[in-house]
């Protein structure tokens, strides 16, 4: 068995990978050809995915609580005009941010492996 060497950044999402629409019966031609050209990245990619499944929650957890805030903020924005309460969030959420910044940048890899597949799909060769 021999196994597929390594694409490199630039050919694997870099400016020399063109993107267009394809035809409804040229798109499971693509994403075949393209899942088997590639299949080492992406190989590698699940492996980093799957090797810290506690950093993959975290930095969901860490990439949802903006989300909540800005919720939160849209709801009642009495609480963001007060000083006394949104001061403290705002240095507690930066240094949860910057403690756990690891565990984001993990987080961050291992969901655009779903993004990585729907660009392969739409990739020119």
């Amino acid at each position: 068995m021999k196994t597929v060497p390594l694409r490199s950044f630039q050919e694997f999402l870099g400016s020399s990978a063109r993107f267009g629409v394809p035809t409804d019966a040229s798109w499971r031609n693509r994403l075949l050809a393209n899942l088997v050209y590639y299949q080492s990245n992406y190989f590698l990619i699940i492996i980093h995915s799957f090797r810290n499944p506690t950093s993959l929650v975290v930095g969901l957890g860490i990439t949802c609580i903006p989300l909540v805030l800005f919720m939160l903020a849209d709801i009642s924005p009495q609480t963001v005009r007060n000083p006394k309460v949104a001061l403290p969030v705002i240095i507690a959420l930066s240094l949860l941010l910057l403690y756990s910044i690891n565990h984001l940048i993990f987080f961050l890899v291992a969901i655009l492996i779903p993004c990585l597949g729907k660009f392969a799909s739409f990739s020119a060769y």
